[in-house]
């Protein structure tokens, strides 16, 4: 039987613990948008397929990237990396 890989995305503290959204911090620009369109299309991909929105953006953040940005478990890590926490948060 042939493996298939598994693709597994973590989210969801935006402004709590971080002073922006996640992928506002280097994600977005790597894939050559300007973050206030990507969140333009994304809401607007959201609303005209009766969409989750955030389903909508992690689509969009993955088809997006195609011949730009490997999306990979390293490509994740590394732009987690460059996220900006409210201070504390990491002690």
């Amino acid at each position: 039987m042939k493996k298939e890989p598994i693709l597994a995305i973590c989210y969801d503290f935006d402004k709590t613990l971080s002073p922006d959204d996640m992928q506002a911090q280097g994600y977005i620009q790597s894939i050559d948008y300007e973050v206030a369109d990507f969140w333009k299309e994304s809401n607007e991909l959201a609303k005209n397929n009766d969409m989750d929105q955030n389903l909508a953006y992690m689509y969009m953040m993955s088809t997006r990237s195609r011949g730009k940005v490997l999306f990979t478990r390293d490509t994740l890590h590394e732009q987690g990396g460059k996220v900006k926490l409210f201070p504390g948060v990491d002690t």
